[in-house]
């Protein structure tokens, strides 16, 4: 397989399921495999699911065997099971190609119409693959009675393939269900018309019969389908039923029987059991089946709580003290009932409310207390905090000029207004209300830090390094100061300073662990993980608990590469600290990058649940809603953030650039066009915007923008970058590198190397790519990706040789890679260098879900003859690279091997059609012709 680099994500993620290649398992485990296949084949559906289940206890990794064992589950009428399997083969990296179609075969079988609309997504794919997952969400639409959605999917479907059959079935039913039995009888003789063979046009037709009283076509259309499809289940109730009408309840108990077989948790053929049970007598016997009918059933408690006043405020303090927010909401609430003037229990329920993201509910209260006490600073700043959450900038403006005049005789006030005034998009304004403060009293710890902070993100570190020796000059013994300054100057890049700072610091507080903690994330920003994780590990000996040296130790062995350590650093410094959300979101993020996808999502939605107005909670709550496949409800998590954002360009921004990644243009398009009309020249905002035209293919007005942001800012890699981007993605290699050069020119980075060289390949000058990226990894020899991508170049060059001596430079100096190690494993094959399998099986350790690295893997076993453990390796990296050409060849040519030549034919007929290139082609032809046409 040609070389290719690996995410970090999954870089990151194979650490943590690293398999134990040198067990004598895995090779049972594919035989298993292998005899499960043929007995699904014979349509031995039990016996493979044995086989199969035999197989996942050898090896709980096996791509494959998840996937086969959800395709046998669904023909044997486990629906459920087959859901578990299947989207257990989606997380572990199946492609979605291979699995949305059964998977919404399952949700529909259990009746699961949400979940369809929610995680089965057709966008992306191959006409072939979406036609069918259109028409299966419009049947979900129409299942909750959503016909403007039905018709919506059935539009979409109708574009791929009009003359359909299974179109005109779509619309039949549409009809049908819409009350208009006429129009759907038109679609009916189409779809048998067009597509005799499938069983929804008979259904279709047995259905519209049914309808219209023509008992006897009904019942001719219903057999049909079952002829066709024997687990047809809707059809086979629908059949009982029409029988049971027709007072023939031993034809339909035929069938009743038979689902009660195949499809035990039926509820629907349960209740017309009942029925046919309660017509023979037998109550016992219809009484069960009505229970087992009603077992999906269930109820929602409601708990109610009281006290009086003062045990409730007590309640509430202690309860809010101990982060009980649940707790503390239900006490504050009840006093305030009791004592609604009460300015002190208003504020208090007002803290809980903010604490729990209840935004609009803490405002109600806030303002209560205000009015009681209108020159409270503590009101006036969580109040403040409330509107800006709630989206209100007009009335957080208002509240912030009226607060101006006390803001300036409380300096604490003052550094909360700043930022909210910053906030709202009036940077000038929030900075003067700080700087006028601060320098009334430039002692004040809160002002300065904020002063600070606020340069640092405006992204002026000089200004920030002043303010801070300002303050020091002020505080000469106070190791905050100190800490302050090291800030400030790390800020600025300057990390000797920083670091003489913080050395101060603790030498004037060697328990000061603020410094200790900023000295360890001062070493991690310099590559220096030993370093940082000895000061992080010396805040823990003085405080084995404290969450925030916990939570770096995460990112840390992150950085490390050391997953687990890092899992378990991180879930413990959130169980220390549940309500921070940074805590929270990056153990979000760190699941993601791991693909546990559930737990991810799972504590998105419990993070949610507390901060629902959060703007970054609801970035990863999103962000775990796409990795789950559900792209309705990342879209709305995504809306929800640019509703938040309120006119903060930089997290509109933000917000853009996730509804883009999530295909939700429209979404898009809204958060741009309100951060552009708050600054119409912001570069990201207008770089994002000209990416959204383009995919909106208005390819001239994306370039006319791009072309306007890089004239307009001729000393900005950002421009220039955006620019190369917008022309590579045009097709024009050309241009493109013409605009990463002059970005180059300006911020000599990797990511824009590794552009220039991408461009050069793109545009047919590889050799001047090869030279250029040498020469610019010999200058930057720290730059790991830019080594991997010189390695990458030597081996299209033919200089292999050369690319393995550049890989094993690599893995000497910064450590095992699973890319690097999978090209030299390829090299050696290609050498038939016996090491092959060991460099192999090290990459696999790394990257178990890689379908490159399997690919290479099941290869070198090939070589060696071990056909059982070749095809295991082989179809995992074919089920995750479905469309690679190499990988099927290489399937293909194992199954030769192993003596499969009908399912090698299937890999190879579909890679050989048109002209296609890739490696190894014309060995793939001689093989077709060798087994056939």
């Amino acid at each position: 397989m040609s070389p290719s680099r690996l995410t970090v994500a999954l870089i990151v993620a194979a650490s943590l399921h690293a398999p134990a290649l040198w067990a004598a398992d895995a090779a049972k485990a594919a035989r298993y495999y292998e005899d499960a296949l043929g007995r699904y084949e014979r349509n031995d559906d039990a016996g493979a699911i044995i086989q199969l289940k035999n197989a996942l206890q050898q090896d709980p990794s096996y791509l494959s065997a998840y996937l086969l064992l959800g395709q046998a589950q669904l023909r044997k009428g486990d629906a459920s099971g087959a859901e578990l399997s299947l989207t257990t083969a989606l997380k572990m990296g199946a492609d979605r190609m291979e699995v949305l179609g059964p998977l919404a075969e399952a949700y529909m079988r259990q009746r699961k119409f949400r979940e369809v609309l929610e995680r089965v997504n057709p966008q992306g794919l191959p006409a072939e693959q979406a036609l069918p997952l259109w028409l299966t969400r419009a049947y979900a639409h129409l299942s909750l009675n959503d016909f403007a959605g039905a018709e919506q999917a059935i539009g979409k479907a109708s574009a791929l393939s009009p003359q359909a059959g299974s179109v005109a079935v779509a619309r039949g039913m549409f009809h049908l269900q819409r009350g208009a039995p006429t129009e759907a009888r038109q679609y009916a003789d189409q779809a048998v018309a067009a597509a005799p063979r499938d069983p929804r046009a008979w259904n279709l037709k047995a259905s519209v019969a049914h309808s219209l009283g023509d008992a006897k076509t009904a019942l001719d259309g219903y057999g049909r389908a079952l002829a066709l499809e024997p687990d047809f289940i809707d059809v086979r109730v629908a059949r009982a039923g029409l029988l049971l009408d027709l007072d023939r309840p031993e034809d339909a108990f035929k069938d009743l029987s038979y689902l009660k077989t195949k499809f035990p948790d039926e509820a629907r053929a349960a209740y017309l059991r009942s029925v046919y049970f309660e017509r023979k007598g037998d109550r016992q016997s219809a009484r069960s089946e009505l229970l087992q009918a009603a077992k999906a059933i269930g109820a929602i408690p409601i708990q109610l709580i009281s006290g009086d006043s003062q045990l409730l405020m007590l309640g509430a303090l202690t309860n809010f003290s101990l982060r009980a927010y649940e707790q503390a909401q239900t006490y504050a609430e009840a006093y305030v009932r009791r004592n609604p003037g009460n300015a002190g229990g208003r504020k208090l329920a007002g803290a809980i409310l903010l604490a729990r993201g209840q935004t609009i509910d803490a405002v109600a209260h806030l303002e209560s207390a205000l009015r009681n006490a209108p020159n409270d600073p503590q009101i006036l700043d969580m109040l403040a905090s409330a509107y800006m959450s709630g989206n209100q900038p007009t009335k957080a403006a208002n509240l912030l000029e009226r607060a101006g005049p006390l803001a300036l005789r409380s300096p604490e006030l003052a550094g909360t207004l700043g930022f909210s005034l910053i906030g709202l998009g009036r940077p000038e304004q929030g900075a003067a209300y700080l700087a006028r403060a601060f320098a009334k009293n430039p002692a004040s710890y809160r002002l300065g830090s904020s002063l600070v902070m606020l340069h640092i993100y405006r992204g002026q570190p000089g200004e920030a390094v002043g303010i801070a020796e300002t303050f020091l000059s002020r505080h000469p013994k106070d190791p905050a100061a100190y800490n302050l300054l090291g800030v400030a100057k790390a800020s600025a890049r300057d990390p000797r300073g920083a670091r003489g700072a913080y050395d101060k610091a603790l030498a004037l507080a060697p328990g000061f662990l603020a410094a200790r903690l900023n000295l360890g994330k001062l070493e991690l920003s310099q590559g220096k993980h030993a370093a940082a994780r000895q000061q992080f590990q010396a805040v823990l000996k003085q405080q084995p608990k404290h969450p925030q040296a916990q939570f770096e130790l995460g990112n840390t062995e992150l950085a490390a590469g050391r997953a687990g350590d890092a899992l378990r650093w991180l879930e413990a410094a959130y169980s220390q600290a549940p309500d921070n959300t940074v805590f929270g979101v990056k153990l979000i993020d760190t699941h993601l990058a791991l693909g546990q996808t559930d737990k991810a999502l799972a504590l998105a939605k419990q993070l949610s649940a507390r901060k629902p107005e959060d703007f970054d909670v609801n970035s990863a709550l999103g962000r775990a809603h796409a990795a789950s496949g559900e792209m309705p409800r990342a879209h709305a998590a995504f809306a929800k953030m640019s509703k938040i954002a309120g006119f903060n360009v930089p997290r509109l921004e933000e917000t853009a650039r996730l509804q883009l990644l999530a295909g939700d243009l429209g979404g898009a398009s809204l958060s741009l066009t309100k951060a552009l009309g708050e600054q119409p020249g912001a570069l990201q905002a207008n770089l994002l915007m000209a990416d959204l035209e383009r995919r909106k293919g208005q390819t001239a007005q994306a370039l006319e923008r791009v072309r306007r942001l890089a004239a307009a800012n001729p000393r900005s890699a950002a421009a220039q970058r955006g620019l190369g981007d917008t022309h590579a993605s045009l097709g024009q290699p050309a241009a493109a590198a013409q605009a990463y050069r002059a970005a180059l020119a300006i911020a000599d980075e990797e990511g824009l190397a590794l552009s220039y060289h991408g461009a050069l390949q793109a545009g047919g000058n590889a050799a001047q790519g090869l030279i250029f990226i040498e020469d610019w990894s010999r200058r930057h020899p720290q730059a790991a990706q830019a080594k991997i991508a010189l390695g990458e170049a030597l081996i299209r060059a033919g200089q292999l040789d050369k690319a393995r001596a550049t890989y094993e430079a690599y893995l000497k100096q910064h450590g095992e890679h699973p890319a690097v190690l999978n090209n030299l494993a390829a090299l050696q094959l290609k050498r038939n260098d016996g090491n092959a399998l060991a460099t192999a099986e090290r990459a696999y350790r790394l990257a178990p879900g890689d379908p490159a690295v399997n690919d290479t893997l099941g290869q070198v076993y090939l070589r060696q003859g071990d056909y059982a453990r070749a095809l295991r390796h082989l179809r995992e990296a074919r089920l995750r690279a479905p469309t690679n050409p190499e990988v099927r060849y290489h399937l293909a040519l194992a199954l030769h091997k192993h003596g499969r030549n009908g399912e090698a034919l299937k890999e190879l007929r579909p890679i050989l059609q048109g002209t296609p290139t890739f490696d190894g082609v014309e060995e793939a032809r001689q093989l077709l012709q060798r087994l056939g046409p």
